[in-house]
Parts: C-alpha cells; structure tokens; sequence
C-alpha cells in the first residue's frame, strides 16, 4: 500500500502539538504573558457579562474613571469569544477552545498559501509542521492574545493577495483588503502587511510609465477603502492610551542607547533563534537564503514581496524595541508566514538534492517539536506570570469569599489586569502599595469600593488603617482580604 506522506504529514504536524497541550486547555490564564492574556480575558468575561456594544471593551480598573472601558484594539477576537460564552456557558475552556480554532484557520492559511507558491503537497504538509512548533505559535496557540486572531486574517490576506497575482479575479482582490483591514483592527502593527499591495501598485506604476490609464486603480481603491476603518478606530482610540509607551517608541528616553544595544543582542541571541523560530529552523532559514540568492528564479516574482514586508516589520521592532525590551516574542507574529515560506522554499530544495540533503530535513524535522517543546514547557508556570503568586495558589478562595459584583481596592499589580482577573473583582487598582488612609477613606465615604485585597504589610501597618476596616474576612499566604468600613 503507498503511504500518503503529505496526509501523514499533516496529521502529525497537527496531532502531536493538540496532544502535547491537552491538559492545558482547561489551565486558567497563569504564567508567561498572563499580563497580555488576563487584559483579553478581562474583555471577554466583560462581553459575557455586561455590555455586548462592540466598541466598550471593558476591563477591571475604574480609577479616575465612572467606568472601566479601555479601548486598545479592535476587540474583534474578545466579542467574538463573548459572544459564544453567553450562549455555551463561561468557561476557560471555551475560551482557550475558541482560540484553538483561530490557530487551526491559521495553519489551513498557510496549507493553503505553501500550496501556492510552492505547487508541493508535501512540503504544504511540512509547513504546517514547522509553523506548528514555531515555539511562539505553539504556546499562544491556546492563549487568548488578539495576535492569534490577526495573525490569522494576515495570512488569508497573502493567501488571496497571491491568488490575485495568479488568477486575476476581482474577488480575490477585495477579499485579500478585506483580510489586511481587519488584521489591522485586530493589531495594528499588522498593517505594515500593506507593504505588499503598495510595492505591487508601485512596479504596475513603473513599468506603465506615464499612462495613468493603465495603472491598477482597482487596487490601490481596494486597499485604500480597507485602511478606512482601521483609521477611524485608532484615530478615536490613540488619545485614550494613557500610559502606553509603545507609541513613543525610540523616542522614549527612559532607556539609554547602551540598553537598546543590550535589548537588541537579547532579541538576536536568545528570543528570536530559540522562542520565536526554533533552534533547528535557524539553519533551514539561512540555507533558505542561500538558495533564494543563488536560485532566484523559483521565486523571482515573490522575493520582493516578502522582503520588503521583513523590512518594515525589522523596522517596527526596532521603533519599539525600547519597549519590549529582550521578550514580547508574539510582537514578531508577523514574521512567521515569512520565515514559513522561506523554510518551506528550503525543504523542498533540500528535498530535491541528494540522500545526505534528505537526511538533514528529516532530522531537522524530528528535532522541532523536541525543541520547541523544551522551550516552552514551563511557560504556564505561576512563576512566570511576574505577579505574587499566591492569587494564583489561592485564586478559587480569593474568587470566593467576597461576592463578585463588589467593587474591590487592590494593591501591587502593575498589569492592572492579571490580579483582579485571577481573583475576578473589579474596582481600584494599584501598581504599588503606596495607599495612604486617606485613599482608603476617600474611597470608602463615595461608596465605590467595599473590600481590600493587600498582600502589603506596609500598607497593613499605616496609622489609622484599623479604622477602616470592618472586619478581617480571611488570610491566604501573603494575600489578606478585608471588609472596608463603609461611612
């Protein structure tokens, strides 16, 4: 009987990584990026609960605020999810479900546009395996990050944005704008996909010389009609961003050039070879160039496309690289369909080469998940989530013992996300324990917060902080939780 390599492929490429996290799927948000997570995760419980409007994502902290609205993104991926919660039930399980699926339309994306460019089922199928244990997709994959979800629009618009370039249909054009405008709501970084339509309309324009007549007007109205609503959301929302360097960017001076330098070797050294590509695609990614070099020809109409995308997004990570410093591995998402193809361009040259070339791929194949898998093995752990982790040892007791619809004070979280999503509370939060009693009091005499959850004794020991307490509700680890004394 002929094995079905391509199929057997595929299966793998898709078994292995689902059984490798099952037991994950049912893991509250804890560990690695619990900061990014638990503010999606907010927005999702919020879409569950409360307002279904579309355009008030909330979160968990009212300070200065009568509500807790905080727009960033287009929370496409949030409402979504929430929206399936209200009719199967709120469960994290649900949500990390809902997120697979996403992942899935990803990998059949780049099935898809392999399939395309390279003409090969097997080294569609191959792909697939190497996009499934890229280790930055790998652990996301279940996360609840909007990445996931504009990663995945951004490879259907390469996908039909290709397919134009083959096939010449109109739709396919439309579809492909319609993709990159809602990658772009969904992140905006992921705008700078826009390179490609603009390097396409650029080279018609060119090789047209001065017969504006002849230019693809179709498609410049195209993507331009896409950008529209990408720019009437970040131009209402940007305002509202308090707090978010990542705007400033390089021109943030909070960080010397010598720590930019320090930032960059990190990203080149460890983050980008290990957690975002894996060890042993680093090698097929550079005999990828070698060959893209010295065998242009199989894809001289493509090469350009995709390295003018690099480029801008090279230089996005630089613009931002003062802010996510040696890590932030899912904001070089954009990257993976590029480095996807390249290493699919090389395995089907390696393929095609002699027994020892073959055997090279196979066991730079097997080496994948073996890698992948030691890189990310850990990144669930509490201890990764950067934030005290006794509300995660004790987050069913902490849920538990003050009712979920009152307003709480909290104390020591910088994220403003991960603790009051743990505990499920809401109310004032606090990215130290600097809380002087007349906060306390304040807080108190308007009625807008009833309990305090303090892993401070700094806070605890302050003059007069007894006679704002009612009574003490309980103590789990470092974390005491207090009734307030409402005036």
């Amino acid at each position: 009987m002929k094995i079905n390599f391509p199929l057997v492929w595929l299966c793998l490429a898709l078994s292995i990584p689902f059984c490798l996290k099952i037991d994950k799927l049912n893991l509250e948000i804890q560990g690695k990026h619990a900061w990014r997570q638990s503010m999606t995760s907010l927005n999702i419980r919020n879409f569950t609960r409360h307002d279904i409007n579309i355009l008030n994502p909330r979160g968990a902290k009212y300070n200065g605020d009568s509500c807790n609205i905080r727009r960033m993104e287009f929370p496409i991926m949030q409402w979504s999810i929430g929206m399936i919660q209200r009719l199967y039930g709120e469960h994290i399980l649900m949500v990390r479900m809902s997120v697979y699926f996403i992942s899935l339309m990803t990998l059949f994306g780049i099935y898809k546009l392999c399939l395309l460019l390279i003409k090969d089922k097997l080294i569609a199928s191959l792909s697939v395996w190497v996009f499934s244990f890229f280790p930055v997709f790998f652990y996301q994959s279940i996360n609840p990050i909007p990445d996931n979800l504009a990663l995945c629009f951004s490879v259907f618009f390469l996908l039909f944005f290709f397919k134009h370039e083959k096939e010449g249909r109109r739709y396919q054009l439309f579809l492909s704008s319609f993709f990159l405008s809602a990658a772009a709501l969904t992140k905006l970084p992921f705008i700078l996909y826009g390179i490609i339509p603009l390097i396409k309309f650029a080279h018609g324009c060119f090789h047209q010389k001065s017969n504006f007549k002849n230019y693809d007007w179709l498609l410049a109205l195209s993507f331009i009609l896409g950008a529209i609503p990408v720019y009437l959301w970040y131009r209402w929302v940007i305002p509202s961003w308090e707090g978010n360097h990542v705007t400033l960017g390089i021109f943030d001076n909070a960080i010397d050039f010598a720590t930019y330098i320090e930032f960059a070797k990190a990203q080149l050294t460890v983050n980008i070879p290990q957690v975002v590509i894996n060890l042993p695609s680093v090698l097929l990614v550079f005999v990828g160039l070698f060959f893209v070099i010295t065998k242009s020809k199989y894809l001289s109409r493509h090469v350009l496309y995709f390295l003018s995308a690099f480029l801008i997004f090279t230089l996005y990570i630089l613009y931002v690289l003062k802010q996510i410093r040696e890590g932030h591995d899912y904001y070089f998402f954009p990257f993976l369909p590029i480095f996807s193809i390249l290493i699919s361009f090389t395995l089907q040259q390696l393929l095609t080469q002699n027994t020892v070339s073959k055997a090279i791929a196979f066991i730079v194949l097997m080496l994948m998940p073996l890698c992948c898998w030691n890189t990310v093995k850990d990144y669930w752990n509490i201890e990764n989530a950067f934030a005290n982790n006794d509300f995660f040892i004790y987050r069913d007791n902490l849920r538990s013992i003050v009712p979920s619809d009152k307003k709480c004070i909290i104390i020591n979280d910088k994220s403003f996300s991960i603790v009051p999503y743990a505990i499920d509370k809401e109310g004032y939060i606090f990215s130290n324990d600097y809380l002087p009693i007349r906060w306390i009091k304040d807080m108190t005499k308007r009625k807008v917060a009833f309990y305090l959850y303090s892993d401070s004794r700094k806070v605890e020991s302050q003059k007069g902080f007894l006679d704002c307490i009612e009574k003490k509700l309980g103590a789990f680890g470092s974390v005491n939780v207090y009734q307030l004394r409402v005036e």
